[in-house]
Order: C-alpha cells, then sequence, then structure tokens
C-alpha cells in the first residue's frame, strides 16, 4: 500500500521548468551577432548601387575586309 500512495504522489506533482543555461545564452548571442551581420552586410551592400559599371557598346561588329591576293605574281 505504501508503494501505490507514492506512486500517485509523484504522478500528481507538478513538473519543473526547465532552466536557462549556458547553452541558451550563447545561442541567444549567436543570433544577435547573426541579425548584426545581416543588417551591416545589407547596408554595405547598398552602397554598391551607386556604383554601376558604364553600359557596353553591344553594337555588331563590322566584316573585316576580304583578303586581296598578293601583288606581284
Amino acid at each position: 500500500m505504501a508503494t501505490e500512495r507514492v506512486r500517485t504522489s509523484l504522478k500528481d506533482l507538478p513538473k519543473p521548468k526547465p532552466r536557462n543555461d549556458a547553452y541558451t545564452v550563447m545561442l541567444t548571442l549567436a543570433l544577435l551577432a547573426m541579425i548584426g551581420a545581416c543588417t551591416l552586410l545589407f547596408y554595405d551592400l547598398r552602397g554598391y548601387a551607386k556604383l554601376r559599371p558604364d553600359k557596353l557598346d553591344v553594337s555588331p561588329i563590322p566584316a573585316a575586309p576580304a583578303a586581296t591576293p598578293a601583288q606581284g605574281q
């Protein structure tokens, strides 16, 4: 009878909340570092929009003149 009473009382106990440890803190710091890095990359990339290269001239190339036979033969 004593073991039955212990089993029922263990089921009724509230479960403890998981506590934050060092790994949770490191995960949070890594997330903040990634967000900061993406923000800085965005601002750096936005600065390159002003430096557009000149447009290429894609007009067709004129045909080369036909080869002429050597003179004096």
